[in-house]
């Protein structure tokens, strides 16, 4: 048996079953993106390596004023040339479906992989036409959000 903790709890108990059930796992999805906006960092040429790294990982390592600004720790100096510049994207719209939505489109259940800019809905990979439709065409069956149960 693997080590799990419903195997422990099976082998510990007094009043064991002739047949084990299967065990469920449960996990909550939340219901609403509330974030608006998104923050994609700068890309340079790490001076060492010269791979490209996010700016992030090139930082002054600062955590307060207490620490100079010139500390062994400041990777600022491996900067090298800027690939991608960093910046905010900020969503001005909320749009009715949401990836992980079960949708029905020309009479089959698909699942949402995506959708881009309300204009279209991508679906999972699974080898069936189409990948991809109109927001108008498709109905939603069951959005994502709340409890959902997988066995394992």
């Amino acid at each position: 048996m693997a080590k799990t903790h419903a195997n422990d709890a099976y082998c510990m108990g007094k009043f064991r079953p002739r047949h084990k059930a299967k065990e469920m796992h449960y996990k909550k999805r939340r219901r609403n993106d509330r974030v608006l906006s998104k923050f994609y960092d700068a890309k340079y040429i790490d001076a060492r390596t010269g791979k490209k790294v996010s700016g992030r990982e090139l930082g002054s390592n600062r955590t307060s004023r207490s620490v100079p600004r010139d500390n062994p720790n400041n990777l600022r100096k491996f900067h090298g040339m800027k690939l991608i510049k960093g910046h905010v994207s900020v969503r001005k719209k909320h749009y009715g479906i949401h990836a992980g939505d079960v949708v029905l489109c020309k009479g089959m259940k698909r699942l949402v992989h995506a959708i881009h800019r309300g204009n279209n809905v991508e679906f999972e990979a699974d080898g069936i036409s189409p990948k991809s439709a109109s927001p108008n065409k498709v109905k939603i069956i069951r959005m994502i959000g709340g409890w959902h149960s997988s066995p394992e």
